[in-house]
């Protein structure tokens, strides 16, 4: 440290009762192993303290703080002494932290968070990145990866400290803003490892790399996808992208591992702007579907595919023989005709179909010229359409059955699309299902609130727990079925998790009747045994 200070003139080491001695409230090492000190405790006992603490005076209190030597001054008490040598000198607040964070990572490694706790009251103090970096001998990468650390919600640090994610994966979490989003990112790269089938959870986490895909592509977005102008400083408090500090290109110690420097970290700041370029867009005459009932209407059962009034502008147009996608075809003017739709946070830009024909005849394109024909060619001119927009489906299906033989998800990942998957599909059994997994709301409540109840009933499920669900939803209302196939799979699954149906069913009555008796505070006969007729070949379970 730099500086003459009056401290200097006294003798380089003294010994100063314990009583007189308080720990320090900036220390940043919070836990203390209990066996090492009492391994330090024994030690000092038989050598007494070899290396005198260092602290500074406390005038008001006529005390001392202890700036390093918290493990000795515990383990001294432990170890009966009253007195300790000291070393006192006079620090700075700033630099009273420098020195704990340097004397404690050089005798034993702090934790993560109690490392980023120690940045971070570094940077209260008004010490840059840079400038702790330089201190500490470290580089600044590692302590803008570090740093968010300290703001991590409880789950996350808990995860942290129970050993079920890594170091790596928190600094993924960090670099997303918001506790929630952050929490939502914690549950996307846990997942329960035991396969067994024994009921007891083991959490681990996804590997490093698959956490890092989930990142960029679930909580990041590429400026090149922005629909509003990144250089507009009026969409967001943060103003312009090129200068927000949360575009990767502009903080490469803490985004260096993103792919790409046009990127946008901040998915909530993302929205923001988006949504108030389509307000814009609507105060301008444009079309702007923004409210749940908008959206509902544009995207009906909830499909990706929007309802056949609208086309979507993104989709290929196969009358083109260039095969060029709607929007590109369209002239500028015509273009003022585009209806903007928000859903799931990504814009969707749609056509009046009744209008996309003419539209295109007005932008030049020959192919939608109108010609007088027949009636009956328009038939002829129909299937031709329909022909086209067959082959194209079929061949984006057989990529997609190609890529999805390459892609890399965990297992947990693969979960989670099915499930999306069939609740899509079999959308109309959700309300029944859903009942045998934790909602046990009013049929009214569902339906009002289905989306929220749904996603916050998914996120609340172990692994396992999805499993079950999965399952359960597609094959769970089989018992009755009259194909023979279902049923014999339906009577497998029985098996394999050695449910008895005719036991199981037989109970639920009994117990439904005997609630019926004692509510009617009437003797009944007793109720005879196997009440249920099995199904065909349940019994030889």
């Amino acid at each position: 440290m730099s500086g003459a200070s009056p401290a200097q003139s006294r003798p380089l080491s003294q010994f100063v009762p314990l009583a007189r001695l308080v720990e320090s409230a900036t220390n940043p090492r919070k836990h203390f192993d209990a066996k090492k000190l009492e391994e330090l405790a024994l030690s000092i006992k038989e050598v007494g303290v070899l290396e005198p603490l260092l602290v500074r005076e406390v005038r008001d209190q006529e005390a001392f703080e202890i700036i390093c030597g918290a493990r000795r001054y515990r383990a001294s008490k432990a170890a009966g002494l009253t007195e300790v040598p000291v070393i006192v000198r006079e620090f700075t607040g700033e630099q009273v932290r420098l020195i704990q964070l340097a004397e404690n990572a050089a005798r034993e490694d702090l934790t993560p968070i109690e490392e980023a706790d120690a940045y971070a009251a570094l940077v209260a103090e008004g010490m840059s990145v840079g400038a702790i970096a330089e201190t500490l001998g470290k580089k600044p990468r590692h302590i803008a990866k570090r740093l968010p650390l300290a703001k991590l919600p409880r789950r996350v640090k808990e995860a942290l400290s129970a050993g079920h994610i890594s170091v790596g994966h928190a600094e993924l979490i960090g670099a997303i803003p918001g506790p929630k989003m952050q929490e939502i990112a914690l549950g996307r790269f846990l997942y329960d490892a035991n396969d067994s089938g024994d009921g007891r959870a083991i959490i681990a986490a996804v590997p490093l790399a698959v956490a890092k895909r989930i990142v960029e592509e679930e909580f990041m977005t590429a400026l090149s996808l922005a629909i509003f102008d990144p250089e507009d400083d009026g969409l967001s408090p943060l103003g312009r992208c090129s200068t927000c500090p949360h575009l990767s290109g502009n903080n490469p110690d803490l985004f260096g591992d993103v792919t790409g420097k046009a990127v946008c970290t901040n998915p909530k700041d993302f929205q923001l702007k988006t949504e108030n370029h389509l307000k814009r867009l609507r105060e301008g005459g444009y079309t702007v579907l923004i409210s749940k009932k908008e959206i509902a209407q544009a995207f009906p059962n909830g499909l990706e595919h929007p309802a056949r009034e609208f086309v979507d502008l993104e989709a290929i147009c196969f009358e083109d023989p260039k095969r060029r996608t709607y929007e590109e075809l369209l002239g500028k003017a015509e273009k003022l005709k585009t209806v903007f739709a928000l859903r799931n946070g990504r814009v969707r830009k749609l056509f009046a179909a009744r209008e996309m024909r003419a539209a295109l005849a007005a932008s030049g394109h020959a192919f939608a010229k109108e010609k007088p024909k027949k009636k009956v060619n328009d038939q002829a001119v129909s299937r031709s359409q329909a022909n086209l927009e067959r082959i194209g489906d079929e061949a984006v299906s057989r990529e997609l059955a190609k890529r999805l033989r390459a892609v890399k998800l965990t297992p947990a990942g693969w979960i989670d699309l099915l499930i999306r998957i069939v609740i899509l599909a079999e959308g109309w059994r959700v309300r029944t299902v859903i009942r045998r997994h934790g909602f046990e709301g009013s049929e009214e409540e569902f339906a009002k609130h289905r989306e929220r109840i749904m996603k916050d009933r998914l996120e609340a499920m172990t692994d396992a727990e999805k499993r079950a669900f999965l399952v359960d939803f597609l094959i769970g209302d089989w018992f009755h079925s009259a194909d023979k196939a279902e049923a014999e799979l339906y009577k497998h699954v029985l098996k394999l998790v050695a449910v008895d149906f005719v036991k199981v069913a037989n109970a639920a009555i009994d117990a439904a009747k005997a609630a019926a008796i004692e509510g009617k505070n009437t003797p009944k006969p007793p109720i005879a045994a196997k009440t249920v007729r099995a199904p065909k070949g349940a019994a030889k379970q």
